[in-house]
């Protein structure tokens, strides 16, 4: 959203251009909605490099398929059926059959599961005809994990460099870390992901700079469910971004994979840097063009003329 700017008078503004910033004629401001829109792209080969790969329909689902409990709360989805069975993280649950039932609701569905290893019968009732979920792309067993995602996906990538575009990636002990991006990496096993992001990709960096420094991964999800914000063309690229970016000089660039800033920078340089920003102010003054970028975590950036002037990190 855009919010207009006051007018000032021309004494009140040559006061205010004594000030840092103040003297301002209008400063139109950028939301998150506006900047998503002006982000949106045409969809790319990374997005349809997975298209075919996502979770099965219902109809599609065998006998045995299986579901890992990734959250003792996936208790709360069988209710009076659990009896005397415990479900606890790890835990596999395995699909038998739907069968049509009737809730005050209306129309619904008994979707049937036994416990691995113990055979108890669990019951997850949806509000929904067989019909109905037979036509949806994902029909999802809260607080579980689909692994069967993660094995054909695991065909895909395994042994395949790409090249990674967020520098936010997990070590071995699961805790994130900050390292680089737009630099090669070799996927070595694609596993079972949490709740919010069903795959986890596991990659060793083929870059000079952390070369021998041990295996790391990304949380993925895949498919257009709800969850599907993070999929592959948010995290890997097919080809070296470098290569479209060809005159950008090499201190700059490496700036940019360190996730790092220099005076001087453009604002296209800035978003390959630090990605796009949370809000932009905007305003001028008698001699120039500002723009004003707030990130998460009080870091904002100043842009004099399209030039980056001032920042803060």
């Amino acid at each position: 959203m855009i919010r207009g700017g006051l007018i000032f008078t021309a004494v009140a503004l040559a006061l205010a251009l004594q000030g840092c910033f103040t003297g301002v004629e209008s400063t139109p401001r950028i939301g998150n909605s506006e900047l998503k829109r002006q982000n949106a792209s045409d969809p790319t080969a990374e997005r349809l490099y997975l298209a075919d790969i996502a979770t099965e329909p219902l109809g599609k689902w065998p006998r045995g398929k299986a579901f890992i409990v990734e959250d003792q709360k996936a208790m709360l989805n069988f209710g009076a059926s659990l009896g005397d069975i415990k479900l606890a993280p790890g835990d596999v649950i395995e699909y038998q059959e739907a069968v049509k039932a009737v809730s005050p609701l209306g129309e619904a569905t008994d979707l049937v599961f036994v416990k691995r290893g113990s055979g108890g019968r669990l019951v997850y009732r949806v509000n929904a005809s067989v019909e109905e979920l037979n036509s949806r792309d994902v029909v999802e067993i809260p607080f579980t994990v689909d692994p069967d995602v993660s094995e054909r996906l695991k065909g895909r990538l395994v042994g395949n460099t790409y090249y990674i575009m967020t520098p936010r990636w997990l070590d071995r002990d699961l805790k994130t870390v900050t390292r680089l991006k737009y630099i090669p990496v070799r996927v070595v096993n694609v596993g079972p992901g949490n709740l919010d992001f069903p795959v986890r990709v596991e990659f060793e960096p083929i870059d000079d700079a952390l070369k021998g420094q041990g295996l790391f991964s990304v949380y993925m999800s895949v498919g257009n469910g709800r969850r599907a914000t993070r999929n592959f063309e948010h995290l890997f690229s097919l080809v070296n971004p470098r290569d479209k970016y060809g005159q950008i000089e090499e201190d700059v660039w490496r700036a940019i994979v360190e996730g790092r800033l220099k005076k001087g920078m453009t604002r296209d340089l800035v978003r390959l840097s630090l990605g796009s920003p949370k809000d932009i102010l905007r305003g001028h003054d008698y001699s120039s063009a500002y723009e004003r970028w707030e990130y998460d975590g009080g870091i904002y950036l100043v842009f004099r003329d399209g030039l980056l002037e001032e920042f803060r990190k």
